[in-house]
This record gives structure tokens, C-alpha cells and sequence, in this order.
């Protein structure tokens, strides 16, 4: 079992690569709060960064990446003085090739790829752990997966070959991945979801809650499942994941709850069995419980 696969497929994830584009000084760029992860590769050249939350800006040089997971506002600019458009304004000018009129052509450019990672919000250790920034270096960067990922992103981005939009996508995505994995990687003194997923028994327990999270799992079955007691499986759990096991089989029954509902035309009855719940009442004081709202009025309010 994938768990991360399994939690990103859970939250719809995708990407999507807004342009690639060569800028001049002075430029700037504004993003405002957003419900999307922006990221900002840079291709070639320097630039400044700055999240609205920071107190000071950052450097970016060409390689780095910057994701911003939670949405926050940032600004991207050739210096911290120069005017700054909004990234709405930017992406009209360049799609009618009119960087001039926000750019001195005679001056350094610096290269980007800008695009944004999307996903349903789900209350999970997983996505409540993202920081508010992310930064990583192509040239600092160990994994080469890394390195072969970005280098495609910027080979194939404005091609103009059939299929140029999907290839640059799914790259992107299997970008998030890697940048994941290289976050955790970095985070190795802190515990986190992703840490977590090194730990063999652990690991094990979260395989098989995403298996099968409808199976009667009790503490006590996986503790014994994996071959740790009760106590020492317990605090280990809640050491790395940050929720008891029971918290986080019950959270993720309704976030698969949620799937179904959005996904099937199954009674809710159906798909309060295929998370685990033998009791439709229970099933709907659960749901309740975490959503402030039932099934039955949650997936009327789904969008057809």
C-alpha cells in the first residue's frame, strides 16, 4: 500500500503549469492569499522572494524552487523596490507577448515556471503540517530524480509539441512528490507524517487502516498486527503521527466517506458499511461530529 499515493489521490490532487517566461528588469509579481500551492521555479537567472508573513525576503537563484503549500501571499520581483504587478496582470501581459510594457528589455533577465499544486482540504497530519514555504536547489539537491524532473519541466514547457499542456502537468505533479520527499528528507530531527512513513511499524499500521479502513481494527489488533504492545505501539503512534491510532482510523473512514459520497450514487447506508460502520446512526453522529453537517445534506451540496 502507497499510503501518500492513497491520501493524494483521497484529495483530488493536481497540478497545473501557468507559463514560462523570460523577464526583464525592473519586473514584479504579486500573488494575493490563494486556495491553491503556487510554486515558482527559476530557470535561470536571480530573484527576490518574499512571503507577506516574513519579516525579510529571500534570494532565489536559477534552480531553486519555491512552493507556497498553504496559499499565502508573496510577491516575486528583480529587487525588493520594484513595482509589482498582480500575477493576474503578469499572465495577460505575457499570453499577448507584451512583457515589454512591464519590463526594460535591455536589462538582465531571469527565466520562470510558474504554475500551482491543488488539492481538497482535508483535515489530515499530512496536509496540517505543510509549512507555509517550502525552498529547494537543484544544485544543492542530492536526488537526482529531482534534477531529471526539473530539467523536463523546463525542456518541454513551451515546446509547442502535441500534448505539451498534460506532459508539463504530470511532470509537475511528480515534482510535488519529490519536493516532498526531499522536505522530509531535511526535516529528519523534527517528527512529521512523512517521517513517520520510515518507521516500519508504523508504516505497517498505516497500511493497513488505508487497506481496509471498513476491517474492525482495534488498538489492541494493530499493536498485535505489527508486534509491538499496546502501550509501546501507542505512544509511537501518537509520537510521530501527532493522533492516536483509533483518531486517525476515524478520520480517515470519513475522509473516504467523503469520496464515496462525492463519487457514487451508493445509499448512504452502502458507504457507511464500506468505512467501518455496521450502524447508520453512528455512522451520521460521526460525520456530524467532524463536518458540522450530515451525509445525506453534504453530497446535496455537492456540485453537479
Amino acid at each position: 500500500m502507497d499510503i501518500l499515493s492513497d491520501i493524494l489521490k483521497g484529495a483530488n490532487f493536481s497540478s497545473a503549469v501557468y507559463f514560462k517566461t523570460g523577464l526583464t528588469a525592473p519586473w514584479g509579481m504579486k500573488m494575493g492569499e490563494s486556495g491553491v500551492a503556487q510554486f515558482h521555479l527559476i530557470v535561470r537567472g536571480r530573484c527576490f522572494v518574499k512571503a507577506r508573513h516574513d519579516e525579510n525576503h529571500d534570494v532565489l537563484y536559477g534552480g531553486d524552487i519555491v512552493v507556497f503549500p498553504r496559499g499565502h501571499a508573496h510577491w516575486l520581483a528583480d529587487h525588493p523596490r520594484s513595482k509589482k504587478v498582480s500575477g493576474q496582470e503578469m499572465l495577460h501581459s505575457i499570453s499577448l507577448n507584451r512583457n515589454d510594457e512591464i519590463a526594460d528589455p535591455n536589462k538582465d533577465k531571469t527565466t520562470l515556471i510558474c504554475g500551482h499544486f491543488e488539492w481538497n482540504q482535508l483535515d489530515h497530519p499530512f496536509f496540517n503540517e505543510l509549512p507555509n514555504m517550502i525552498r529547494l536547489s537543484v544544485t544543492s539537491e542530492q536526488s537526482k530524480t529531482f534534477q531529471g524532473i526539473v530539467n523536463l519541466i523546463i525542456d518541454e514547457k513551451g515546446n509547442d509539441q502535441p500534448g505539451e499542456e498534460l506532459v508539463v502537468n504530470r511532470l509537475a505533479e511528480v515534482l510535488f512528490i519529490e519536493i516532498l520527499r526531499l522536505y522530509a528528507k531535511n526535516k529528519i530531527k523534527e517528527p512529521c507524517f512523512l517521517q513517520a512513513l520510515t518507521d516500519p511499524e508504523i508504516k505497517s499500521a498505516l497500511a493497513m487502516i488505508h487497506s481496509d479502513p471498513a476491517l474492525n481494527w482495534t488498538l489492541t489488533s494493530l499493536a498485535r498486527d505489527v508486534g509491538l504492545s499496546r502501550t509501546l505501539f501507542a505512544n509511537r503512534f501518537r509520537n510521530t503521527i501527532g493522533q492516536t491510532p483509533i483518531d486517525y482510523l476515524t478520520n480517515w473512514r470519513m475522509i473516504k466517506a467523503k469520496e464515496l459520497l462525492r463519487s457514487t450514487n451508493n445509499p448512504i447506508s452502502q458507504v457507511a458499511g464500506m468505512v467501518g460502520y455496521v450502524s447508520e446512526v453512528t455512522f451520521h453522529r460521526v460525520f456530524k461530529s467532524r463536518f458540522d453537517t450530515t451525509p445525506g445534506a453534504y453530497r446535496k451540496s455537492i456540485p453537479v
